[in-house]
């Protein structure tokens, strides 16, 4: 909706944009990328997954996540499971060219 965006947010967050301060967007690259590729599995397990998402959202905080993906049975130090949200986020591009008529000119 135009009505509701800022239209100088892009000057007054620069935060965003300052690679001294790449650590303040990380949390949030971290937690989209977590969060599609837990998506993901649960796209491929289906119902099978829910006792693990529910996992995650009992422990997370409780642990450090390379140790509470260890307990459930996958580790995010493999890239394997960052494939899966970093595919959905390829898919989500691949739409967006196939809409705006760009197929195969990025």
């Amino acid at each position: 909706d135009p009505d509701q965006l800022h239209p100088y947010m892009w000057a007054v967050k620069g935060h965003y944009y300052r690679p001294e301060l790449a650590f303040y967007n990380f949390p949030y690259a971290f937690g989209m990328l977590f969060g599609l590729a837990l998506f993901f599995r649960f796209r491929e397990e289906g119902k099978a997954f829910l006792p693990v998402y529910r996992a995650v959202l009992q422990k997370s905080g409780r642990m450090t996540c390379v140790d509470l993906t260890r307990e459930l049975g996958f580790s995010i130090e493999e890239k394997s499971f960052w494939q899966g949200g970093i595919d959905l986020i390829r898919g989500r591009i691949n739409e967006f060219e196939t809409i705006a008529g760009m197929e195969g000119e990025v």
